[in-house]
């Protein structure tokens, strides 16, 4: 199987949206954080750390089921959030959608207090819209985990992720803008 190509994902990121990542090593991961190996190390394929982002990780993992594919993990950090508390996994999400003459008719997202963020977004709509045919984008979702949230999907190549990357940003920026909320409100 081959090895996914961190250098070229690297250098899409950093071309097409002005990213500061780089190809992770274990010492990038805190040291109180981990539970984030299980994401980031448990795997052949590795992870990249980002720096200007609404996410800090991206990890893969080679899967192979009909041919090669990576599992993607985006992790957002959080020290409040574990995934054993139930009003955690409130902020897990899941695209539902309606196709007709393959086209897109309906979007939502379910079972969380995130959902109504993303269902009514304008841009991430539009990106499903444009983009449904793309695995990588039916194959979202957004889970709570010890010390964070993972935005995880499916692609084939690392062209791909730079694909959907802004729509993985956009969930992102909800994602943070509900956790600063919710805990300047819980002060």
């Amino acid at each position: 199987m081959p090895t996914f190509q961190k250098e070229l994902l690297v250098s899409l990121l950093s071309q097409k949206y002005g990213l500061d990542c780089k190809i992770g090593l274990e010492d990038d991961i805190s040291k109180n954080k981990k539970y984030f190996k299980k994401w980031l190390l448990n795997n052949n394929a590795g992870f990249i750390t980002v720096q200007n982002s609404t996410i800090e990780y991206i990890g893969f993992e080679d899967v192979v089921r009909l041919g090669p594919f990576y599992n993607v993990y985006c992790l957002i950090e959080n020290n409040n959030i574990f995934e054993n508390n139930d009003g955690y996994s409130l902020l897990n999400s899941f695209p539902y959608y309606e196709i007709i003459d393959g086209k897109l008719k309906n979007l939502g997202w379910s079972k969380s207090i995130l959902a109504n963020m993303l269902t009514n977004d304008v841009e991430i709509y539009e990106f499903f819209s444009k983009n449904i045919d793309k695995e990588s984008v039916r194959k979202i979702c957004v889970k709570a985990a010890n010390f964070g949230i993972v935005i995880e999907t499916q692609i084939w190549e690392p062209s791909e992720f730079s694909e959907i990357y802004p729509l993985i940003s956009k969930i992102g920026f909800h994602i943070n803008q509900l956790l600063s909320e919710k805990f300047r409100n819980d002060l």
